[in-house]
């Protein structure tokens, strides 16, 4: 750095180049020698092994998206006698059933008016339970297609 030619260079002592004066003696400074100090940046941090493994963060799955259902709305509310959870079915142009239809959040329509007609519907669609291959629709919005 200073005073030297290269990076490589040894400092030259400088207790040698300083000279005590009487200036120096009114402020406090002395003449000590500086040494070099160790980089920081070359020594790292120990991590304390005591902490959970962090993940990185990732994309969440599409299904958590909701997303426009078409198909005719169904209700077929009991079977041998029992009530459904979820009276309501999806069913497309074969007259398959898509999935069941959950309409607890739609607030503004009342889902019996669009019985037995084609509707569009915004929502989630998930299994009904984990592991299970029938699916619901938690509906938002529920709109007739003209």
């Amino acid at each position: 750095m200073v005073g030297r030619k290269k990076w490589s260079d040894r400092p030259s002592p400088i207790s040698s180049k300083v000279k005590s004066s009487p200036e120096r003696k009114k402020q406090g400074v002395s003449g000590a020698q500086i040494e070099e100090l160790d980089p920081l940046e070359t020594q790292q941090g120990k991590v304390d092994s005591t902490l959970m493994p962090i993940k990185p963060p990732s994309i969440p799955p599409a299904v958590n998206l909701h997303r426009n259902f078409e198909g005719t709305l169904v209700l077929k509310p009991r079977k041998f006698g029992f009530q459904k959870d979820f009276p309501f079915q999806l069913l497309n142009s074969r007259g398959k059933r898509l999935a069941y239809i959950d309409t607890k959040d739609i607030r503004s329509v009342d889902p019996i008016q669009f019985k037995d007609k084609k509707v569009n519907i915004l929502g989630k669609l998930e299994p009904v339970k984990p592991g299970s291959n029938d699916l619901v629709i938690r509906a938002r919005i529920l709109r007739e297609i003209e």
